[in-house]
């Protein structure tokens, strides 16, 4: 008999009773058995060269700050309008 020489034992127990009951990892394995790369049917690796991946980005300032001005306004404009319906209500 090893408990009284292993004081943590019960709690190591029960967390492998936990791992064993747990289905995720059982689901996992099946999951990644039913992939290609684990049949071999038809798996071909991808490989991609990151060096002649070009982003362009197409950022006009003044289309920025013009949206950016008009969201500003829309709110603006929202929120006075709500706080003068909440107080005509209040009065």
């Amino acid at each position: 008999n090893i408990k009284p020489f292993i004081p943590e034992l019960d709690e190591l127990e029960s967390k492998l009773r936990e791992a064993e009951q747990d289905l995720q990892i059982k689901r996992a394995e099946i999951a990644f058995n039913l992939t290609p790369i684990a049949t071999g049917n038809n798996f071909r690796p991808a490989r991609v060269d990151v060096e002649k991946i070009r982003v362009i980005s197409i950022s006009d300032r003044k289309k920025i700050l013009s949206l950016a001005g008009l969201f500003g306004i829309f709110f603006g404009l929202l929120i006075v309008f709500m706080r003068n319906v909440l107080g005509a209500q209040t009065t």
